[in-house]
């Protein structure tokens, strides 16, 4: 049995969590999981709504990446995400190590004067998919703005999706710094 431990998920999670700006943080990369689950662990309040890159700028039938379908085509589509839904921390793993376009694409966005990079935190692991890999979070300079708009996560499996406004889902609009 392969035991899976890694370092840094916990230490991202705790920051945001810590210092929670923004109604939405938004994580990209192999181990979403592991974030979302310190992230669980660190909100006790069940505020913290987590976007997955994996949903809202791509979407795939389970691993067939055969079936990839492309949701966002620009910088400007991706940063209208980030608006939209009130993100402020954008959390990703250093390196795109699947390869796909709009996720370089998100990676060098970030590195536009719109977003300040506020930590970098190395992942430590046996997970070949995680060696040599770090976990960047960065701030949208903006600032934090009430969520808006519908929330569209596709289905491809079933042929279906999931619509819902943000605003049903976000606790008191806008999450307050403590």
């Amino acid at each position: 049995m392969n035991d899976f431990r890694a370092t840094g998920f916990r230490a991202a999670a705790e920051y945001v969590t810590e210092d929670p700006r923004g109604s939405t943080l938004f994580y990209d990369g192999y181990g979403n999981g592991a974030f979302v689950f310190w992230v669980r662990k660190f909100d006790k309040d069940r505020k913290t709504i987590v976007l997955r890159g994996d949903k809202l700028l791509t979407s795939s039938a389970i691993f067939d990446w055969r079936d990839l379908k492309i949701h966002v085509r620009s910088t400007e589509e991706i940063y209208d995400i980030f608006r939209r839904f009130g993100t402020t921390y954008v959390v990703v793993e250093k390196y795109d190590k699947a390869g796909i376009p709009v996720r370089a694409m998100l990676r060098e966005m970030l590195k536009t004067g719109k977003f300040r990079m506020v930590k970098e935190l190395p992942i430590e692991t046996s997970d070949p998919e995680l060696k040599g890999q770090s976990i960047l979070i960065y701030e949208r300079l903006e600032g934090p703005v009430a969520p808006y708009g519908e929330l569209v996560l596709p289905l491809p499996i079933v042929g279906k999706e999931i619509k819902l406004p943000i605003e049903d889902l976000v606790q008191d609009g806008t999450r307050k710094r403590r």
